[in-house]
């Protein structure tokens, strides 16, 4: 064998280490453009319900590999669960296999060339203390702001005493050109 015949086997080879931080969705491909997150408080527990928009600018589908990040401590727990799905322009969910890797929940998706997806994501974590924090710095690592974001806080038999996101009309917020500087802090009480 020449070293011309290894040529092709050096390029497939460098091509996928060079793929290897995409699969993994540390260097993501398409782009994360927009997010509507409902955050629901009730006595001990916060549900989150996250719909993330993913763009693809290039002219062949991507696979993008994805975590799906959650706050912990201070009294807040991992999510026992995690659902995710597909939803179509209809609103038809497809559920996702989420696999769990090194400790956080992971799903894969395809987006269309030229084209988006729509990912619904649902967790609950035990929040003991009356108190939860979302993870909107996570954003941050995609290199640019969402186009648009909406954030709503819903309660069931308890009160809420703080946000550190301004809500403007009592119990939402919409940002546009947004990269969150902060995570999302709540606090409530029966």
């Amino acid at each position: 064998m020449s070293a011309r015949d290894g040529l092709p086997r050096a390029l497939a080879v460098t091509a996928a280490l060079a793929a290897l931080p995409w699969a993994l969705g540390a260097a993501p491909l398409v782009r994360f453009t927009r997010e509507r997150i409902e955050l629901h408080a009730r006595p001990g527990a916060l549900t989150v319900d996250g719909r993330y928009v993913y763009e693809n600018p290039w002219p062949l589908p991507l696979v993008q590999g994805l975590d799906v990040p959650f706050a912990q401590g201070d009294g807040q727990a991992a999510p026992a669960t995690v659902a995710a799905f597909v939803v179509d322009a209809g609103g038809a969910e497809t559920p996702l296999p989420v696999r769990w890797v090194l400790g956080r929940p992971r799903v894969s998706v395809t987006v269309p060339a030229r084209g988006a997806v729509e990912l619904r994501v649902r967790f609950e974590q035990v929040c003991a203390a009356g108190r939860g924090t979302y993870l909107l710095t996570t954003t941050r690592p995609w290199g640019r702001p969402l186009v648009e974001a909406e954030y709503l806080v819903r309660t069931d038999r308890v009160r809420l005493v703080r946000s550190s996101l301004p809500l403007d009309a009592g119990d939402r917020t919409v940002r546009r050109d947004f990269l969150p500087e902060d995570d999302w802090r709540l606090e409530w009480s029966p």
